[in-house]
């Protein structure tokens, strides 16, 4: 699996990131590694400590660890790919890590460790049996008592409330107390990521009677909210028809809002007629890759429409004449 690169300003995103990883099974030996689809997660599956994570941290330079426990590397490593190598070492109070004790020891040695959780706090669970910190995660989630929160670990089980520092799987858990469990803070402000996503601004549409037509090959993934790394959860088949009613613009791509689905989806592959609720009523035709006429007349099915240089349908009296060589020449008024 090639090591993505995201680069992400918010915690949204990366606790998203976190999760396509849920589910992922450590591999029997190296020859298939797998990735982060359904299909990759269960691949060669073993209890070996074969993983991409090692891979990755390999790739980054610290050496060939596969076969050994992973929940540090992991850790490292998807923090790696959400915000690139410089700035995860700075997160990480220095490093990446590959032993809690190590990460352990960053954190405390800046005067980052806390007693209760925080949103995307490094999580070190203590072992008595061997009088170290000896298991790592990401918590991604605090209950409203300050106490309760969800993490995100790798080289674990799935099962509240127990710590299983050399488990078989990536998994999201919920622990209900604190005791011995300790949370590095990195310094996620004074890196320039933000807590929460800032809001595409949206506008209000309709579309024809019949809705849009899907034009993706098979499905068309639906997201969580707008945006190429939001949680997935959902789908729209090919050639199905939807309505939509709201737009966004993400990074400088169209998203649409699929009610019925309860999310969003890439606007780049739909086609049909879409109305601006906010912007007169005005009517314009979608084609795939987010496409529109300009300045033409186009026949849609049977009935030939003018859509002029802002894009829109025109609703008016036109007049056609030629000019000196035989071109086709529209006058609206």
């Amino acid at each position: 699996m090639v090591r993505p690169q995201y680069n992400f300003d918010n915690l949204v995103d990366f606790i998203n990131f976190l999760y396509t990883a849920k589910g992922y099974l450590e591999k029997a030996n190296g020859s298939n590694l797998g990735d982060f689809t359904d299909a990759g997660k269960i691949v060669n599956a073993g209890y070996n400590n074969y993983t991409v994570y090692w891979q990755w941290y390999n790739e980054l330079g610290y050496g060939n660890l596969q076969g050994e426990p992973y929940c540090a590397g992991a850790v490292s490593t998807m923090m790696v790919s959400a915000f690139g190598l410089s700035k995860a070492k700075s997160l990480l109070c220095g490093n990446l890590y590959q032993y809690c004790p190590t990460g352990y020891d960053q954190f405390n040695n800046k005067g980052r460790i806390y007693s209760k959780p925080k949103v995307c706090d490094i999580v070190f669970f203590w072992s008595d049996k061997l009088g170290r910190y000896s298991h790592t995660g990401i918590v991604i989630g605090v209950d409203s008592n300050g106490t309760g929160y969800t993490t995100w670990e790798a080289n674990t089980s799935s099962g509240n409330d127990t710590v299983v520092r050399n488990g078989g799987a990536t998994c999201i858990k919920h622990y209900s107390s604190i005791g011995k469990t300790r949370f590095g803070r990195p310094d996620w402000a004074g890196n320039g990521i933000a807590e929460t996503k800032p809001k595409a601004k949206t506008y209000n549409i309709g579309c024809g009677a019949n809705g849009l037509k899907c034009t993706a090959p098979v499905s068309l993934n639906v997201r969580k909210y707008a945006g190429k790394n939001a949680t997935i959860i959902g789908s729209i088949a090919a050639n199905d028809m939807v309505k939509c009613t709201k737009k966004c613009f993400v990074d400088g791509d169209p998203w649409f809002y699929v009610p019925d689905k309860g999310g969003w989806c890439s606007a780049k592959y739909f086609t049909g007629w879409i109305q601006e609720l906010d912007d007169g009523g005005k009517w314009w035709y979608l084609d795939p890759g987010y496409e529109y006429p300009v300045n033409q007349i186009r026949t849609i099915g049977s009935v030939e429409y003018f859509f002029g240089a802002d894009g829109y349908m025109f609703v008016g009296t036109m007049i056609l004449q030629t000019d000196e060589s035989g071109a086709l020449k529209i006058d609206v008024k």
